[in-house]
């Protein structure tokens, strides 16, 4: 039988019910105890953004659900599920198990706190903080070079107000 961490509840410094392993390792590995951090969206390089669209969508049955110029991007995904960034990158390789970027959304009151966190952590900030979205964003460099993005709002509020 798989061992899914400690039950529903237990060590929660906020008192909610934890939900798996998943959202307690993201709290822990963050240090976000009494901030909110969710996930946005998972960005995925693409060597041609029209052929990797394509794919999500004549493929996998996704729909296009915002595009950008610049840098060249699109968000792919259904009106309720998770939304894909596709975001062009020529010079991509393929490297085995790689991705672009992992987001995380945190309300927008919460994100200049996560801004001062990232900015005393000693991490490598690669872009911002800056507006994007209707919003702020920024990018910032894990340990292992991984690159790590905390945003508001949501993609999926951006993409609802805009796209449907």
């Amino acid at each position: 039988m798989a061992n899914n961490g400690p039950k529903s509840g237990t060590g929660n410094p906020r008192g909610a019910p934890r939900r798996g392993l998943w959202r307690r390792g993201l709290a822990e590995a963050f240090g976000s105890r009494g901030m909110t951090l969710n996930i946005d969206h998972v960005a995925l390089n693409a060597v041609s953004l029209e052929k990797e669209v394509q794919f999500f969508v004549d493929f996998l049955g996704l729909e296009i659900l915002q595009k950008w110029e610049s840098p060249r991007q699109a968000y792919v995904g259904s009106k309720e599920g998770p939304v894909i960034g596709l975001i062009e990158n020529p010079d991509y390789d393929g490297s085995v198990f790689t991705m672009a970027h992992l987001a995380f959304s945190v309300p927008e009151s919460e994100f200049d706190g996560w801004v001062k966190k990232i900015n005393e952590s000693d991490l490598p900030v690669i872009a911002g903080p800056r507006e994007q979205r209707g919003g702020r964003t920024i990018l910032f460099r894990t340990p292992s070079k991984n690159i790590v993005e905390v945003c508001y709002p949501e993609a999926r509020k951006t993409i609802e107000q805009k796209a449907y």
